[in-house]
């Protein structure tokens, strides 16, 4: 073969490369084994973008002319997983519902960094029992436990890194899963702590226990969704009502014993820290159901409402 011909081979291939990568349409598709409902519907955030409906053969797919980068999920009645999803990836799924996580498998463009998130769920299900055992531990025991199953999923996540071409994207997205996920158990050590160990007051903590704290991003809009993100918000502002409220209040009365006032506390930290709408009307949201359906007195009730509109009036759940 003469070089000419060899250059323009390789032209070509370069090319037709070049315009896979660049296209914005989205694939994204599948099998379900044992399906459990007629359709799967893929979400960003909280809207639906679209609907498919199996088969005969129990297959679905979806196209899509573009998407938003980032964080998706798809639900299968009464399941639901993430889904990284980009511009022109092309991503197939298989699954059996009898074992909905364990048997999910991703295929194509991304399949690396779907799998790794998927494995990291996994795994941080299979450690809730041993992380429960370990709230018995002294604080910085604890912190050395916690830290531990931190490196292991990192020290993963950046040999996977080496070994497949991760987005920048995809890359933050399984990181923040880890981070999050282990600054969630040391949000909780205080009062896990305290309860198992039978103890009357929160625990003295190391200076810098919650060092980690200075790389909390309030309002990451790719993250808003994310369990592991959320979930340590929730966990965040409860535990910062709590400390607030026991080193700041002038008032006597026990929180645990006066749901109002913690709640409110809890409000006021939302308005603070969070700005980015979604996540801070899910926040807001879930203050508010967690302490409606506590039973309290009926003009306690009312100031709560009263303040919860005042601070967030606007809130796409108002009507809920």
């Amino acid at each position: 073969m003469n070089k000419t011909l060899l250059y323009f081979i390789i032209f070509l291939l370069a090319a037709c490369n070049t315009t896979q990568r660049k296209t914005s349409e989205v694939y994204f598709g599948g099998e379900i084994v044992n399906p459990t409902s007629e359709y799967v519907v893929l979400y960003k955030g909280d809207i639906a973008l679209d609907t498919a409906h199996l088969d005969e053969n129990n297959r679905f797919s979806f196209k899509l002319d573009s998407v938003d980068d980032g964080l998706h999920h798809f639900y299968h009645f009464p399941e639901e997983q993430y889904v990284i999803l980009e511009d022109g990836d092309s991503i197939q799924l298989r699954l059996n519902t009898v074992d909905f996580d364990e048997s999910l498998v991703f295929s194509g463009s991304n399949e690396e960094a779907n799998n790794f998130l998927l494995e990291m769920f996994l795994a941080n299900e299979q450690e809730e029992e041993l992380i429960y055992k370990y709230y018995d531990l002294e604080p910085e025991s604890f912190r050395l436990k916690i830290d531990s199953l931190k490196n292991v999923k990192l020290e993963a996540l950046n040999k996977l890194s080496t070994e497949a071409d991760l987005s920048e994207g995809a890359m933050e997205i399984a990181k923040a899963g880890i981070m999050y996920t282990s600054y969630i158990f040391k949000e909780a050590y205080p009062f896990y702590h305290k309860r198992k160990k039978g103890e009357k007051s929160i625990h003295n903590l190391p200076p810098d226990f919650y060092d980690y704290r200075a790389d909390i991003k309030y309002d990451d809009n790719g993250l808003s969704y994310y369990r592991p993100y959320y979930n340590f918000m929730k966990y965040h502002l409860g535990n910062l009502s709590y400390m607030d409220c026991k080193n700041g209040c002038e008032t006597k009365i026990k929180m645990a014993k006066n749901q109002l006032h913690y709640n409110q506390h809890k409000l006021k930290l939302i308005d603070s820290l969070i700005k980015q709408n979604e996540l801070r009307d899910n926040l807001f949201r879930n203050v508010a159901m967690d302490y409606l359906l506590k039973y309290d007195k009926e003009e306690n009730i009312e100031v709560f409402i009263k303040e919860f509109h005042q601070l967030s009036g606007n809130n796409r759940h108002i009507h809920e």
